[in-house]
């Protein structure tokens, strides 16, 4: 008896042992909800072309949690990933695209934390403001696709939200005023290439994780909110391409941590604050815009600025001897604009690092291409209407050469719209390593040298009003051929790749 019975007791031990690991089981490895399933299986009606079979593992029969692409479930069994942009490879000619409109539906995966569906080119329609309801959202991302209409208000209680891109589509109107006051995690925010109207929400200020800020290439209008200085955080402020008007705020000194700056293309007006950013920035944009007054002599501390550019504003006085204490500058672009000279001699301490000067288009008064440039390493020169006179100093073709000992790799010299006079000397031929030589509006007499066709790599050639004489010999019309052919085949290699 007492053996039945212990059998009995073992029997039914084991059962409660396979009921109690099965259980366990269904808990791991829960089947995905039919809430998330039917919210997936309507996103997938509402798009109509799917040629890469993105969606192709999508149907009733199997577990979305564990047998379809792009979808990922947690622990519950509730979805939490969904990512189904698209994928470039060097062997398909096209990427994955998908045609159709983004489900409201979506909006029912109340434990979503990733949307990804950017890149897909051609989903249309407006964006649902029912995913303002997936509270865990941490990442959406819908750029490079063709959505159109606003932002949805409802966006204010995505408060997990870390990453937003809805750049590169075709949204209209303003941005809701309320929709950052509760993102204080946002680290980047992305709306840049669309049809964005108003002005930058005041809002913005709340964002205090934000690292990278991208509003460029809309149609935004007033101010810059001087509160962006609260952005502490910030490394990359662009906000090209717009309508921004007014001055430069100068709480942007507190923006410490910025690396790029690009603020080009707009309407801005008044002077340069003293400071933008602090010792971390890199790049600084100001091209056209309206900004007046002189160049702080303080952006001398900038000292890991690689390129800073105001090219076309309506800025006046000298440039600043401190710049050659930026010992990390690359580029600097002052074009087009009313400063005086001379250039600071001092900037030939910038002679290991600087590539790029370009000083066109401002009444310098040079007279002579100061000769300091000649102990330069640089990659463009262009002194167009600066007031040169007189003949090129001989010391020119040091600057260009195919010596590798002599780094000298000078590749654009732009003398254009001065006083130079004289015979254009044969030694031009030496400057191997020119691509583009613009010496029009200028005063040069005699024969075009036949030593010009010795230059490899020349494919930007500007004579014309000019005195010179004689005929185009044989030799020369040759060489115009050869370069043109050349240019061709580029053009239509560019071609070619841009409509792959």
């Amino acid at each position: 008896m007492a053996f039945k019975a212990n059998t009995k007791t073992s029997s039914f031990l084991v059962l409660i042992c396979f009921l109690t690991f099965s259980s366990l089981c269904t808990t791991t490895i829960e089947a995905c909800h039919r809430t998330d399933r039917a919210a997936l299986l309507d996103f997938k009606s509402k798009i109509t072309v799917d040629p890469a079979e993105l969606l192709k593992t999508w149907n009733q029969s199997t577990d979305c949690c564990t047998k379809w692409e792009g979808v990922a479930c947690g622990s519950n069994g509730r979805v939490v990933n969904l990512s189904r942009s698209a994928i470039f490879s060097p062997i398909l000619d096209d990427p994955a695209f998908m045609v159709g409109t983004i489900s409201p539906s979506l909006g029912k995966l109340t434990f979503l934390r990733l949307l990804d569906l950017n890149n897909l080119r051609r989903l249309t329609g407006t964006i649902p403001p029912e995913l303002g309801k997936l509270s865990h959202l941490t990442t959406l991302l819908l750029n490079a696709n063709q959505l159109k209409g606003s932002i949805p208000a409802s966006f204010q209680n995505l408060r997990k939200l870390n990453r937003l891109f809805l750049n590169d589509n075709l949204l209209s109107g303003t941005v809701p005023t309320s929709i950052f006051q509760h993102m204080s995690s946002l680290s980047e925010l992305d709306l840049s290439e669309n049809q964005l109207s108003g002005g930058i929400p005041s809002s913005i200020d709340k964002l205090v994780s934000l690292k990278r800020l991208e509003l460029h290439h809309n149609n935004f209008s007033g101010s810059i909110p001087s509160t962006i200085g609260n952005l502490k955080n910030l490394a990359y402020l662009i906000l090209s391409n717009n309508q921004i008007s007014g001055s430069l705020p100068s709480s942007m000194s507190k923006l410490v941590l910025l690396d790029s700056c690009y603020l080009q293309d707009n309407k801005l007006t008044g002077s340069i604050p003293a400071l933008i950013g602090g010792s971390a920035l890199q790049f600084l944009v100001l091209d056209n815009n309206m900004l007046t007054g002189k160049l702080p002599k303080s952006f001398g501390s900038l000292t890991n600025l690689l390129g800073l550019f105001a090219r076309n504003n309506r800025l006046t006085g000298k440039i600043p001897s401190s710049f050659s204490n930026l010992r990390n500058l690359q580029y600097l672009g002052l074009s087009r604009n009313g400063l005086s000279g001379p250039i600071p001699s001092e900037l030939v301490k910038l002679n290991a690092t600087l590539k790029t000067l370009d000083l066109s288009f401002n009444p310098l008064g040079l007279v002579n291409i100061p000769i300091w440039i000649s102990k330069m390493t640089l990659l463009q020169l262009h002194l167009a209407r600066t007031g040169l006179i007189g003949e090129l100093p001989e010391w020119l073709p040091d600057l260009s050469s195919d010596d590798l000992s002599a780094n000298s790799f000078l590749n654009s010299l732009d003398l254009s719209s001065n006083m130079l006079s004289g015979v254009l000397p044969a030694w031009i031929g030496k400057m191997a390593s020119l691509s583009s030589l613009n010496i029009s509006n200028n005063g040069f007499h005699s024969a075009i040298p036949v030593e010009i066709t010795n230059l490899p790599i020349l494919r930007i050639l500007d004579l014309h009003l000019n005195n010179f004489t004689g005929g185009i010999t044989p030799d020369f019309w040759r060489w115009l051929v050869s370069v043109s052919l050349q240019l061709y085949r580029s053009f239509l290699q560019y071609v070619c790749w841009s409509y792959r």
